[in-house]
């Protein structure tokens, strides 16, 4: 082989890892796409390398109803189901209310721990006041802490309940909890369940920790 074969093979084979780079590049761009716009087989795929189970909450896909998240599921390379189905609905917004502007919950990954809603969310699909819930970013410490320390908001928090996060685009104890109703929510800031399907949500294999997944 001459001088000018060799420099010929060195090229050849640095093209050939460059486009197996660009090839990588582009499959894992395309795998990244198809989870945010919530393809099953990508996320269950994916949930066999994160912690815990990992729900997803894809806000708008019902149109203008109450509850129009569709809500799904995914732990460890399978998808968990609702009573059958592979997905529940629900909603990521506070209800509307004109005096007390109530925050919105960033689009984010965050911690969350099973545990109870520290409210009083009742409806007719449960006979006592005490509530399921998946807890946001909760704490180690005190009562206060356990019940979520802040999770980011989309506009700044004015809400007679900000406390401390007051001005900032913060909110501390938010929860996943039951919905009210088919016409009111029953939240100031936390992500809700169709109440006629919380049940069934908070029954199935969701693990006791995880990472709630938000799009808009």
């Amino acid at each position: 082989m001459n001088k000018n074969q060799s420099m010929d093979s060195v090229a050849l084979k640095k093209l050939a890892i460059v486009m197996v780079a660009v090839v990588l590049m582009v499959v894992l761009a395309l795998w990244a796409l198809l989870y945010e716009l919530g393809y099953d087989s990508a996320r269950r795929f994916t949930s066999n390398f994160q912690s815990g189970t990992q729900v997803f909450f894809d806000e708008g896909r019902f149109g203008q109803e109450l509850y129009a998240a569709k809500v799904t599921a995914y732990d460890s390379g399978r998808q968990i189901l609702f009573g059958g189905e592979s997905f529940v609905k629900g909603s990521t917004l506070p209800d509307s209310n004109e005096t007390n502007q109530y925050p919105v919950v960033a689009a984010a990954g965050i911690f969350f721990k099973r545990g109870q809603h520290y409210g009083t969310v009742t409806n007719e699909f449960y006979e006592s006041k005490t509530m399921p819930a998946l807890i946001l970013n909760p704490g180690q410490g005190g009562f206060d802490q356990k019940q979520g320390l802040p999770v980011p908001t989309v506009d700044e928090n004015i809400s007679p309940y900000a406390g401390k996060n007051y001005r900032l685009k913060l909110a501390s104890h938010i929860h996943i909890h039951p919905g009210r109703s088919a016409s009111e929510r029953g939240s100031a800031a936390c992500l809700t369940i169709a109440p006629e399907q919380a049940m069934i949500f908070f029954a199935s294999e969701i693990g006791s920790n995880g990472t709630v997944h938000i799009r808009r």
